[in-house]
């Protein structure tokens, strides 16, 4: 009963291992994942700006194509076997800020964090 039970969690350890492998975001997965949580926060400051909406939507644009030439520039997406890790390079330190697995990008950054990077 034990060597069934073994081999059946071996075969599920191996199963999803592979599907990790197979689901692994592409690193321009990772850079869409920061841009939309920059795009949030560049969005809610703009709007509360005394702006006219003209200059608001300049404004965000501005910031967003800045937002996108730092990433291109300063974030690497590290693959290993059965996930991807994205690293930012900020004053001097490498910071993981994306982790790919199961086809699926998370940040391990929030709202707030991106708020002091942008100040």
């Amino acid at each position: 009963m034990a060597k069934k039970v073994f081999v059946f969690l071996t075969f599920a350890a191996i199963i999803t291992l592979v599907a990790m492998a197979l689901t692994k975001p592409e690193p321009w997965e990772h850079q869409a994942a920061v841009r939309e949580i920059v795009m949030k926060v560049v969005g809610r400051e703009v709007a509360n700006m005394p702006l006219p909406k003209e200059y608001a939507t300049m404004g965000t644009d501005v910031a967003m194509s800045a937002a996108g030439s730092f990433l291109q520039s300063n974030m690497q997406v590290d693959d290993y076997l059965v996930v991807s890790v994205g690293m930012v390079s900020f004053h001097g330190q490498s910071l993981p800020i994306t982790v790919g697995t199961f086809g699926k990008v998370f940040v391990l950054a929030d709202e707030e964090d991106v708020m002091r990077v942008i100040r």
